[in-house]
């Protein structure tokens, strides 16, 4: 542990990864990242930040129409 080897070029690491039992599977590291971005997690935040508004929104609109509609009629003139 610590130690650190440092490869002449790919061909080279791919036989030192072979003769340790492991397979090599790089990827650009866009794909990699693209993979894992977005999980539950940030599915979650977004409704988080998102619904309570919305949701806040739609209950003021419900208030002020039924308080509209209890208003008794204004008489004008007369």
């Amino acid at each position: 542990m610590g130690k650190r080897i440092q490869f002449q070029n790919f061909d080279a690491l791919r036989r030192k990864a072979l003769e340790l039992g492991i397979e090599l599977n790089l990827q650009p590291i866009n794909a990699v990242y693209s993979k894992f971005r977005f999980s539950w997690f940030d599915v979650l935040a977004g409704l988080l930040l998102c619904l309570p508004p919305v949701i806040g929104f739609v209950l003021l609109i419900r208030w002020i129409v039924r308080l509209r509609q209890t208003r008794p009629p204004s008489f004008h003139g007369a």
